[in-house]
């Protein structure tokens, strides 16, 4: 049996859907790195999303990673040579360590935040409420549908393997 034609690029909504993942993404580091986050990469967010509502441990950032404690650990420590995460001792449990963003590491939070708002506002102004809010509301039947909108929310989404 012959294979389907490949739909075209601009028709793909998975090619576009990557497409436009990834560059946006790039365009979220490359702010960050001109406000002075100097190295961040964009898999950090996947840690730092983890430390937004609270610092953590180890073992709790490896099992919402989804990787081994060896291997969180040597995240951290990169991080942690990087500038944008600390370690604590636990106010609540003097042997354990947290996790914990520093400056640097918020500056690269906020920084996000605000290019997306300007993301936002940016198709806003050139297509108008209504295309963006029919746009998102695809997009988001999308992530629902592929059941990842509880992973979103819950700062569980992981890369593909």
């Amino acid at each position: 049996m012959a294979s389907p034609a490949p739909l075209p690029v601009e028709r793909d909504p998975v090619m576009l859907v990557q497409a436009a993942a990834l560059l946006l993404g790039r365009r979220v580091v490359d702010d960050a790195v001109d406000a002075g986050c100097h190295a961040l990469r964009a898999s950090d967010g996947y840690v730092f999303q983890r430390l937004v509502p609270e610092p953590a441990t180890i073992q709790h950032l490896a099992d919402g990673l989804g990787i081994t404690q060896q291997g969180t650990s040597k995240l951290v420590t990169d991080l942690e040579r990087r500038g944008f995460v600390e370690r604590r001792l636990d106010p609540d449990d003097a042997r354990r360590r947290l996790v914990a963003l520093t400056d640097k590491g918020w500056l690269a939070v906020e920084t996000a935040r605000r290019v997306r708002r300007r993301i936002e506002r940016d198709l806003r102004r050139r297509h108008g409420d209504a295309t963006v809010d029919a746009a998102l509301t695809v997009l988001h039947d999308l992530v629902v549908s592929s059941g990842g909108l509880e992973a979103i929310a819950g700062r569980r989404l992981r890369a593909p393997d």
